[in-house]
């Protein structure tokens, strides 16, 4: 009797009848309205937009429920639409962590996450450091960390946090520097915002870099997986692809052939970045493979100037920061596949990984930017009937060149172009990261705003806009 009644109930709830299924449940008695029955009357008060309801009878079964990923993410769905978005936050991280395969969850997150905009993280972070830059550097001296390092850690993590878990800095011991580091793909782009917003008073006293550097000083014992090495004792060789500018890379240590695979890979990477800085193993570095012996290879150390050595003969200025250059890419399209996006035949990016990433369902770039205010986006455009294909590609460049001139106006519209694209279904794509993306709906919602951007020609319709979150479950929006 019971299962049916909640049966009954979810019906109700999945025919969007709430209203039905709230009085279903309010004209039970006590003893009939069980915990589970309770957190569907909490999913009813959701669906109707009573909130506060929904919170007050879903914290009433906390106890029995909180295990539950359904409860978490109804406590969660309440708080996001109070604008209450850390509760929610808090809530839709515990429905994710307890069903890891619900994407509605993934995506509420993502959505609280947006709530607090790059611009927004960057501006506290800056004010906290300001606010700690003399403990951070009293606690930076040699003397000082030596004792208390898990302890500095904690400050520094205290204050990355603020802006999310893809960011990561170091802090120089040999004068007053600090290095973000690349610790993933999404850090390439957000790390040069950053350092560019670095008040003028930190910047008065601090180096700042996007990257870390190479060590002044790399002939020394590097420690990891309880093996300690002179970096000078490990032994490397190259092959120098001409064609992509890239190098691949085979090393040599007795104490690295002693690791499992993974580990050793990781130690040496480890190593390849202190001697040779972020920025050119991003730019430079394609492959790296432990080999048997040394023979024929010369010192790590070494490396930097070789590789600097062969890019300059062969035309290329070495550097220290990372590049992102864009490239294009062609594919092969099934002409019965009517996806947004899967229609491409031929784009520009500096953004590969993501857009492979979209197109095998995956979504692990989209919110490394997303976790940290970030939203990759796309503005697609739909091409009008009587606009031939060439003007068509020269009016996407147009208006792209509108959108970079807005993002670098200086007002709370900031962002970068990482792309564009044309589909044989007459689409074109422009592809963004917005770091505000509340503000860039309010702006691009706007006809007027809107208009300034499209400008279409006198007497040539507006073409019909679409936008949309870069990832393969995005909603698609008209504009």
């Amino acid at each position: 009797m019971q299962n049916d009644i909640e049966n009954k109930i979810k019906a109700l709830c999945d025919e969007d009848k709430a209203d039905e299924a709230v009085k279903l449940i309010t004209a039970l008695s006590s003893e009939e309205q069980t915990d589970e029955i309770k957190t569907l009357l909490g999913r009813a008060y959701n669906s109707l937009e009573r909130y506060e309801e929904a919170l007050s009878v879903l914290m009433s079964v906390k106890e029995s429920q909180a295990g539950t990923a359904l409860w978490n993410f109804r406590v969660g769905y309440a708080y996001y639409f109070l604008k209450n978005y850390p509760e929610a936050l808090r809530y839709f991280r515990e429905a994710s962590v307890l069903d890891p395969e619900d994407d509605d969850a993934r995506d509420c997150i993502a959505q609280c996450e947006l709530e607090r905009p790059f611009t927004l993280r960057v501006s506290e972070f800056w004010n906290w450091f300001r606010d700690h830059a003399e403990e951070i550097e009293i606690q930076a001296q040699p003397e000082v960390i030596k004792h208390s390092k898990k302890k500095f850690g904690e400050l520094l993590s205290q204050g990355l946090s603020i802006i999310g878990n893809s960011v990561a800095c170091q802090i120089g011991i040999q004068g007053l520097e600090i290095d973000f580091s690349i610790m993933n793909f999404a850090a390439l782009y957000m790390n040069p915002y950053i350092v560019k917003k670095a008040p003028a008073v930190v910047r008065g006293k601090w180096d700042v870099f996007c990257c870390r550097h190479p060590l002044p000083k790399t002939d020394f014992v590097f420690s990891m997986y309880h093996k300690n090495i002179c970096l000078s004792d490990v032994m490397v060789q190259y092959e120098y692809d001409r064609e992509n500018k890239y190098f691949d890379i085979k090393y040599y240590h007795s104490s690295l052939a002693q690791l499992d695979d993974i580990s050793g890979k990781n130690m040496f990477q480890d190593m390849l970045d202190l001697v040779l800085g972020d920025g050119p193993v991003h730019n430079y570095i394609n492959n790296v493979e432990l080999v048997e012996s040394s023979e024929g290879m010369f010192p790590l150390t070494q490396l930097p100037e070789v590789i600097k050595q062969t890019l300059e003969e062969n035309g290329i200025t070495y550097s220290l920061e990372p590049e992102l250059p864009f490239r294009k890419y062609e594919r092969k399209t099934n002409d019965e596949d009517c996806r947004v996006r899967f229609d491409i035949t031929k784009g520009t990016t500096n953004c590969m990984p993501l857009i492979v990433e979209y197109y095998y369902g995956e979504d692990q770039i989209y919110h490394d930017f997303v976790c940290c205010g970030i939203a990759p986006m796309m503005l697609i455009i739909q091409k009008p009937a009587d606009m031939d294909t060439k003007y068509f590609m020269e009016y996407l460049g147009e208006i792209q060149e509108r959108i970079e001139d807005l993002f670098q106006q200086g007002g709370n519209i900031e962002g970068q172009i990482i792309g564009n694209a044309y589909g044989g279904l007459g689409y074109g794509y422009i592809d963004l990261l917005v770091y505000d993306k509340n503000a860039f709906m309010e702006y691009i919602e706007n006809p007027y705003c809107l208009n300034k951007i499209l400008k279409p020609q006198k007497g040539v319709p507006m073409p019909t806009t679409f936008v949309q979150d870069f990832v393969y479950y995005g909603e698609i929006q008209s504009l």
